[in-house]
């Protein structure tokens, strides 16, 4: 005699639907919770990080936002999502010393050009970030090792720190650096563990471990005038030494 067989508790066409539906309500709920947010009155707050002072001797470059771009990849319960950050602002310096050349960046990060793809993930993430009262982000460092010559591309470690969220981490980021005439580039891998910024990503949506890819295209040019140093320099001074530049 067959007996009945036992009741599925959640058949395939369910269970699809589960794994289908889940992230899609997280995401609505965020969504929702977002707009209801942005709605609200958002007090902006100001960088904690200051940008340094340009030295009087380094070779000063002017980051082109148009063309660099902080881009990540978010590992989310649906696969790998892509989008990108640009730049406000930023400098970067060789500033020539004894055995070669630092590197000295000031990056500032535009928040509100967040772009994940599509409206939902941008609304997703804009909350987490709370964008509304942290428009900006920033990265503040300058290279511990100097490169003895500029030509060919080098590698350095940039040592400084990151400002996410209101919140001032140190980091230290392996970085190619490519100069070729007046244009310099700067590449950089980097893992931000966003929950360090207090970053909550929605749970069931996404790790907080962002995958960032950090490239700057800077042209050479004249720092502002009201950023140079002023007042006389004392006759007994020494000039600093200068480096062969590999050109």
């Amino acid at each position: 005699m067959t007996g009945t067989p036992p009741p599925i508790l959640w058949p395939p066409s369910t269970r699809t639907l589960l794994l289908i539906g889940l992230p899609s309500l997280v995401i609505a709920a965020v969504v929702i919770g977002g707009v209801l947010w942005m709605s609200g009155d958002v007090e902006k707050q100001d960088l904690v990080l200051a940008t340094s002072i340009p030295l009087p001797m380094s070779r000063y470059f002017i980051a082109n936002p148009d063309k660099s771009q902080l881009d990540i990849v978010v590992d989310s319960r649906m696969g790998d999502i892509e989008g990108s950050f640009r730049l406000a602002r930023g400098t970067v310096e060789l500033s020539p010393e004894t055995g070669g050349w630092r590197v000295i960046v000031n990056l500032i990060l535009d928040a509100g050009t967040l772009s994940m793809g599509n409206e939902a993930l941008d609304s997703v993430m804009a909350h987490a970030l709370e964008l509304d009262k942290y428009p900006e982000g920033a990265f503040i460092a300058h290279s511990d090792d100097m490169a003895s010559e500029l030509n060919p591309p080098f590698d350095v470690t940039l040592r400084g720190e990151i400002e996410l969220h209101g919140v001032v981490k140190d980091y230290e980021i392996p970085t190619r650096v490519t100069l070729e005439g007046d244009t310099l580039t700067l590449a950089a891998h980097v893992i931000i563990d966003a929950a360090e910024f207090g970053v909550e990503i929605p749970l069931g949506f996404a790790d907080e471990k962002l995958d960032t890819e950090l490239v700057v295209v800077a042209y050479e040019g004249a720092p502002p005038a009201e950023s140079i140093p002023t007042g006389d320099t004392p006759a007994e001074s020494t000039p600093t030494p200068t480096p062969d530049s590999g050109e």
